[in-house]
């Protein structure tokens, strides 16, 4: 190529990166593809961390863990059972936008077993034949839709429940 050519070559190169329409386009295709993320998840973890430092107690503690984790996966309510050996099965020791439940879960309850032996999370729109209709109805007369068990090795040591979504139904 002849310097002509090759001089016109870079002009019209000029011509085309000087242009608005050029610059536009070329500024959406580094935006689309190098733009940082729109949530800000150091944001959001630190102002997590700020809410748990300021529990004043065990239990806010507790319920602020729920919020968290209610805001986090989108549920209505949760509650938090652990096993207390003083009332002899797993009692309700937090809860966030449920009603609380003096109820205790016995050892030898179905559902329990069923989460000892299997460890999955329970649906209670699924089938589940292991567990007794007796328990199966307390939950859903509850209007809670999953249980999610707390392990510490093999030892479950409580778990937790979401209530439904009454928009969703």
């Amino acid at each position: 190529p002849s310097l002509p050519e090759e001089l016109s070559g870079w002009i019209a190169l000029l011509t085309m990166l000087l242009s608005e329409r050029v610059r536009r386009e070329v500024k959406v295709v580094l935006h689309k593809n190098f733009h940082q993320q729109k949530h800000d998840y150091r944001t959001q973890w630190l102002r997590f961390t700020e809410q748990l430092s300021s529990s004043r107690s065990g239990e806010e503690l507790l319920r602020r863990i729920l919020s968290a984790y209610c805001d986090i996966f989108g549920i209505e309510g949760a509650a938090l059972f652990l096993h207390e050996e003083r009332c002899g099965g797993y009692c309700m020791m937090a809860f966030y936008e449920i009603e609380p439940m003096e109820d205790v879960i016995s050892l030898d309850n179905s559902l329990i077993n069923f989460m000892k032996t299997s460890a999955w999370v329970i649906n209670f729109r699924d089938d589940n034949p292991e567990i007794i209709t007796e328990d199966l109805d307390f939950f859903r007369k509850k209007h809670i839709s999953f249980v999610i068990p707390l392990f510490s090795g093999e030892s479950l040591e409580g778990f937790v429940i979401d209530r439904k979504s009454t928009r969703l139904n």
